[in-house]
């Protein structure tokens, strides 16, 4: 694993107008440091009164609290399970009548090459990388960064006083109602632990160098020159020198501030849809790439100027979760579920009630089969793959049952087949694979019992017809056989043309007699 340890910065920015953002900060499950010495700071024993919800009775205890309620506010957000620590103090800072720094911050150290971490060789500042290790990756037992704090905060203490010609003053209140010409604190605490927990490049941009030599950090390999075609982290010194200077064609390049970019009425290309980022032909130290493009609209917290009161992280939530928080991106089907996913089971291939758009199917959609005929295979609408049973035909596979129905998930056979061939010289029996069996029966033999001869009957149709008569002609011409029970019909003894004449006559309804030899 590397550590580093980042060096202190003073991002400035002026404004004609209002006060300028700068700086960058880490936070999480968030304590406060108070690093400010007695007397001073958030430590200041001067008296005031209650303000906008905020009940501290001197202005270091009100100081303390709008700075807890800010950390809240993330806290609430990401759900960090790792305790981040904050230092936080008040210093004079860079004030005159065009404007001032309201806050500014470093981490104390950024971290490559942990367990879990995304990305090889790529650095995560502190908050972020103790996230994603599971723990404290810099206990005073084993910190090589000289701090145990994950990072540095200060704002402006000579806003307010004689010595800053700016008129703007803070505002303590909890309420984000302050009067229009008070910066609302909460506002910018809650701006520069934005930066803490990972928005913040860590590049110098005036020469386009990494801070810390051949590592890249988290948040450059989000950046994207459209213009180039490249992301920070696959561009030379130079092109991201030229790139922090690309207004309008410098973008966020990540799936989950994307889709939450569409709330947004401007400030994104028109054709990716991407957020672009600040990146002014003259680059400002500490505004430059770190911030949203000044054209959001509706206006976001992560802007490089202070716009008012805006106690919302907004869309730099989204941002953060690109870099790793909240469980990463949304990138459906890359196995891990994003926050704004129902299911990511590794594929965008639907039937496996988590569909291709990683949300649930709905109830009663068909999922996977479970090869049994017996159950339905339906999702529940949650995730999961029911296997309900049914009450279908199936095949117990015993050919000597038919009729087999399914009952409690399982095939259930059937009535015996009936294996009986009405064949007394056969043993009728039955095999499971294969069905009836009707082996013949050694020595068996069978007499056939005709039925009794019908007179003049020489077909043996069991009436007397026209066809008869022909039948017994035949017989007397030579044509055939015909027994004297059925067509001797005179008694002659012989079968004759005669006998056929007495059957035709008999047949068309005259009144003849039939009379056979017994």
């Amino acid at each position: 694993m590397t550590r580093v340890r980042a060096v202190a910065a003073a991002w400035l920015g002026v404004s004609l107008i209002v006060a300028t953002w700068a700086g960058a900060a880490h936070a999480a499950p968030i304590t406060i440091v108070n690093a400010d010495s007695a007397g001073e700071g958030f430590n200041d024993p001067m008296p005031v009164e209650p303000v906008g919800g905020n009940d501290g009775t001197t202005l270091g205890e009100q100081r303390l609290i709008a700075a807890q309620f800010a950390a809240d506010v993330w806290q609430g957000v990401l759900q960090p399970e790792v305790e981040v620590l904050i230092r936080a103090q008040f210093n004079p800072l860079q004030c005159d009548d065009q404007g001032a720094v309201l806050g500014s911050a470093f981490a104390n150290c950024l971290h490559a090459n942990f367990a879990g971490a995304p990305l090889p060789n790529t650095l995560y500042p502190a908050a972020l990388a103790n996230q994603l290790f599971g723990a404290d990756l810099c206990t005073a037992a084993s910190c090589d960064c000289g701090e145990t704090d994950d990072m540095t905060t200060q704002f402006n203490s000579s806003i307010g006083t004689e010595g800053c010609p700016f008129p703007n003053v803070w505002y303590y209140g909890l309420d984000g109602n302050g009067p229009g010409n008070r910066f609302d604190f909460v506002t910018v605490f809650l701006h520069e632990l934005a930066h803490g927990l990972g928005f913040q490049v860590y590049v110098n941009l005036a020469n386009g160098q990494p801070f810390f030599g051949g590592f890249v950090d988290i948040y450059m390999t989000r950046l994207l020159d459209q213009s180039l075609g490249l992301t920070w982290d696959e561009m030379s010194d130079a092109q991201r020198a030229t790139s922090a200077r690309d207004d309008g064609d410098l973008l966020w390049d990540g799936p989950t501030t994307t889709a939450a970019a569409a709330s947004l009425v401007a400030g994104t290309d028109p054709e990716s849809g991407q957020v672009r980022m600040y990146a002014p032909s003259t680059v400002m130290e500490g505004s430059s790439v770190s911030h949203f493009d000044r054209t959001l609209s509706p206006d976001e917290l992560m802007e490089h100027q202070y716009r008012g009161p805006n106690q919302s992280p907004g869309l730099s939530v989204a941002l953060l979760t690109d870099l790793g928080w909240l469980g990463g991106p949304n990138v459906c089907g890359d196995g891990t579920v994003g926050t704004a996913e129902d299911c990511d089971d590794a594929n965008t291939a639907g039937g496996d009630c988590c569909a291709a758009d990683c949300t649930f199917e709905g109830a009663g959609w068909p999922c996977a089969d479970d090869g049994n005929v017996c159950t339905d295979d339906v999702c529940d609408g949650a995730g999961t793959c029911l296997n309900e049973p049914n009450d279908a035909a199936c095949d117990d596979a015993d050919a000597c049952t038919e009729g087999d129905a399914c009952a409690a998930g399982q095939c259930d056979s059937g009535a015996a087949v009936d294996c009986d061939d009405g064949d007394a010289c056969t043993d009728d029996g039955c095999e499971a694979a294969s069905g009836c069996t009707n082996d013949p029966i050694p020595g068996c033999t069978t007499t056939t019992t005709l039925p009794p001869a019908v007179c003049g009957d020489a077909t043996g149709e069991g009436s007397v017809t026209a066809s008869d008569a022909l039948a017994i002609l035949k017989a007397a011409v030579g044509g055939g056989a015909c027994p004297p029970a059925s067509c001797d019909v005179d008694d002659s003894s012989t079968v004759t043309a005669t006998d056929a004449l007495i059957v035709l006559k008999f047949a068309v309804g005259g009144e003849v007699e039939l009379v056979c030899p017994v």
